[in-house]
């Protein structure tokens, strides 16, 4: 909230030192220069080291891309729900994290996608967490979270990233943690929410001995969740660990996380939709800030999966994480040579237990007829039925509100190792050359049972009905309606290997000029086990036989190779000692992953983009801007539908063209506005979809962030308010399915108490906006039934938290 602009123009003297809040940008000038600052008043020098080819890095006013960053400060004032919703802060980027704490869709500006976050690679001091951006059922926003190790943030959007790492032409969201020798010193943090939310944060780096250094941290966290399941929506923790060595002329740094976090996954709620789709109401009976279908009925669920087979699973799992990240950071000088290697590996398991939406609700008797109605074993005209609780064998009365939900299964298992070996030189004065190789090996182990599918009531923690048709065909079992309707098992492994060359050159004082080429080559084998449509369980849902998916014991071989060349060029000029320009072109692409080779989709996607920017940084002012066009071809798209045939498959293109702006301006002493956004025209240019926006992304957003501190002389309090505007969206490529727009308002007050003491009230969407990040993304069409009954994914209602931390 209270980062704004700002976040991304602290002034540090290098990038291990940094400063925190509003007297950053007093280093460059007294106080008093705030409000009247001299003529020649030093620019705001940042060191940035993401999307450049030295571990050095680079001054922000020399960088030809647009980068957003954010200090530990500055992270915490905002708030963040998850490591996804940190990305609120960076203009150009739409994250919808309406699910909770993991399994976020993250929209990244002009890149079309249909989920997930395929445009955004999460890295840990420069490495990527896992080898490829997006699995089904998995960003790797879900395998990192953000607690007081964290040092900053670094994001990337465009600009040089297709040469680098793993060739993320579209977000690189980097994380630089703290360590013992950069960071002494500890801390603890005690924070309490009004969703029963307790957690613990802690942090120490000390010196070992003459040149060794080592820390340890990490927090410790139990929530009920805005949406309050009945049990714990997100519990766990994480332990990390870091152990640096000094060399001459450089450092070694070994770093380990090891995650363990269960976190309840909320999908779409029963709503009502009116005026075409622009206005949405709540569901009668029904909280859709609040509420939550899930509820201790179904928090332990047991389904068959084949004849005489069941199984059991604990949905307060969710979409959480149980996984090991570990790496080794090295960076050495030899006279003329630079050499730096990122060794990074991470191993576990991703779960997905959760109910995902389906058919609208309505009531228990037109459910009833519909089923009549669309059985094929010529059920005679007039059947009707009667249905019972599971619960207590008590009546369900025929105008209850009903929903049928599937509970959908996802067992996943990762792997995956990365490194990446660069060795630099300077060929002359003001050029330097650089070389490098990109390695990964990584895998995935899927097995999905999706459907399952259960009929409750439409309440807060819905309760679970049993059906019997007047002819005596039993409707359901324990609450389920059908069985699941898409099962997989599969095993992938990939291999990538890349090699890359970037050769940056300073012309002149003012001119920077950098180009880069790198080819990648990936391999993919595996093995996927074929669907059939066999009896469940030897025939005890009598209404759903022969409709069961289940792995048959026929196994598809996936042996896929290929390979692409990407690169980029771009050129920095400092106009002014305080103002640069820039200008870049970039060409990129996506490598099919192991969910495109099972959809039937192995196409490589190619982009192209052209960025021209300004940027200006001073001690009580600073903007950047810049104007981006994008192209797209061949991106694959699959939607899973409920309905229970096959996946909807399609190759898209497209392209767009917007102006992203953030900037920060002192009006008067002690106070400060803070503003961020982005608008941009997103259209597909397939035959299919010509013409119609890109689903998910909205055309306007914006962020304005106020900010006053009143300094006092035990410390300063700091009071700030966020308002946010997105403007409409699309749900679907046809875009049938509106997302109206809607804004919001968050709010903090922090108190600074002498050098140690710090308290931090935050509250965001204090204004209670119902408004929808996501509509039914399992059917086609608008998805709006009789009465505008529709399902959708709102926003949470209002959260407060109050944080009290401690520096020691």
């Amino acid at each position: 909230m209270s980062i704004g602009f700002r976040r991304g123009l602290m002034i540090s003297v290098s990038a291990a030192v940094l400063t925190a809040g509003g007297a950053a940008l007093a280093q460059t000038a007294p106080a008093s220069a705030a409000a009247a600052p001299a003529a020649d008043a030093a620019p705001v020098q940042e060191i940035i080291v993401t999307g450049t080819a030295r571990t050095s890095g680079l001054n922000r006013l020399d960088a030809g891309f647009s980068i957003t960053t954010a200090n530990a400060v500055q992270i915490h004032e905002v708030q963040p729900s998850s490591t996804a919703n940190l990305l609120k802060i960076v203009p150009g980027v739409f994250a919808e994290t309406t699910g909770g704490t993991d399994g976020a869709n993250i929209e990244v500006r002009g890149f079309p996608t249909g989920g997930d976050a395929q445009y955004v690679t999460i890295q840990l001091d420069g490495s990527p967490v896992y080898a490829v951006p997006t699995l089904s059922f998995l960003e790797n926003s879900s395998i990192f979270r953000i607690d007081d190790t964290v040092k900053r943030v670094e994001v990337l959007r465009g600009g040089p990233a297709p040469i680098y790492s793993n060739g993320q032409p579209g977000v690189t969201m980097n994380f630089i943690e703290k360590n013992g020798e950069t960071d002494p010193g500890g801390s603890l943090r005690l924070t309490a929410g009004s969703d029963e939310l307790y957690r613990i944060d802690g942090y120490e780096g000390i010196k070992l001995a003459e040149g060794w250094y080592g820390s340890i941290g990490g927090f410790y966290r139990s929530a009920g969740g805005v949406r309050n399941p009945g049990f714990p929506a997100d519990r766990g923790g994480q332990v990390v660990a870091t152990l640096t060595h000094d060399l001459e002329n450089g450092s070694v740094t070994a770093y380990v996380r090891h995650l363990d976090d269960d976190n309840t996954f909320y999908t779409s709620v029963p709503l009502l939709s009116s005026n075409g789709g622009h206005t949405i109401s709540a569901f009668p009976g029904f909280d859709p800030l609040t509420g939550s279908l899930l509820g201790n009925e179904l928090r332990t669920f047991t389904f068959p999966v084949a004849p005489g087979v069941s199984m059991t699973r604990d949905i307060t799992k969710g979409r959480g994480a149980s996984v090991t990240l570990g790496g080794v950071d090295y960076h050495q000088d030899f006279d003329a040579w630079h050499v730096s290697n990122k060794f990074n590996f991470t191993d576990g398991d991703t779960p997905t237990y959760a109910l995902f939406n389906g058919a609208n609700a309505s009531t228990f008797s037109d459910y009833i007829a519909g089923v009549v109605s669309t059985q094929s074993n010529n059920i005679p005209a007039g059947t009707t039925g009667t249905g019972t609780y599971v619960d207590n064998g008590a009546a369900v009365d025929p105008n209850t509100q009903v929903i049928p939900i599937g509970l959908w299964i996802v067992d996943k298992h990762i792997k995956s190792v990365t490194d990446d070996l660069r060795v630099s030189r300077d060929l002359f004065e003001g050029d330097t050359l650089t070389a490098g190789v990109y390695f990964a090996d990584y895998s995935a182990t899927d097995h999905w049972y999706l459907g399952n599918t259960v009929l409750m009531n439409v309440q807060n923690h819905g309760r679970l009905i049993d059906y019997v048709l007047s002819n005596g065909a039993v409707g359901s079992l324990h609450g389920q309606v059908g069985p699941s309707f898409f099962a997989l098992n599969a095993s992938y492994n990939g291999r990538n290997i890349a090699g890359f060359v970037a050769d940056e050159w300073n012309p002149t004082s003012k001119l920077k000029l950098d180009a880069g080429v790198r080819y990648e080559q990936e391999h993919i084998t595996g093995s996927i086990e074929n669907d059939s449509s066999i009896d469940l369980d030897g025939n005890p849902l009598t209404l759903y036989d022969n409709n069961a998916s289940t792995p048959n014991g026929t196994f598809k071989p996936v042996d896929f190779t290929a390979s692409h060349v990407s690169w980029t060029a771009g050129a920095n000029y400092r106009v002014l000692n305080d103002l640069s320009v820039f200008a870049r072109i970039n060409s990129g692409f996506r490598l099919p992953d192991f969910d495109d080779l099972r959809s039937g989709l192995p196409q490589v996607e190619t982009i192209k983009q052209y960025e021209g920017g300004v940027k200006t940084a001073t001690s009580w002012y600073a903007a950047n801007a810049t104007f981006f066009y994008n192209t797209f071809k061949g991106e694959p798209f699959s939607q899973i539908l409920s309905s229970g045939g096959p996946p909807l498959t399609e190759t898209l293109a497209s392209e767009s063209y917007g102006l992203e702006v953030e900037g920060m301006v002192r009006p008067f002493h002690n106070a400060e506005i803070e503003a961020s956004g982005n608008w941009q025209d997103s259209h597909y240019t397939d035959q299919i979809n010509n013409g119609k926006q890109t689903q998910r992304q909205p055309s306007f957003q914006m962020r304005l962030t106020p900010s006053y501190t009143i300094p006092f002389d035990w410390g300063k309090v700091k009071t700030y308010l966020t308002y946010t505007h997105v403007g409409l969206r699309y749900a679907d490529v046809q875009n049938t399915q509106v997302l109206p727009e809607y804004d919001t308002l968050d709010f903090g007050v922090e108190t600074n108490i002498g050098d140690r003491w710090s308290v931090l009230l935050s509250g965001t969407n204090v204004t209670n906006t119902l408004a929808i990040t996501e509509g039914n993304s399992r059917v086609l069409g608008s998805g709006v039934g009789n009465g505008g009954v529709f399902e959708g994914r709102p926003l949470f209602g209002a959260e407060y938290q109050v944080s009290v931390a401690v520096k020691f």
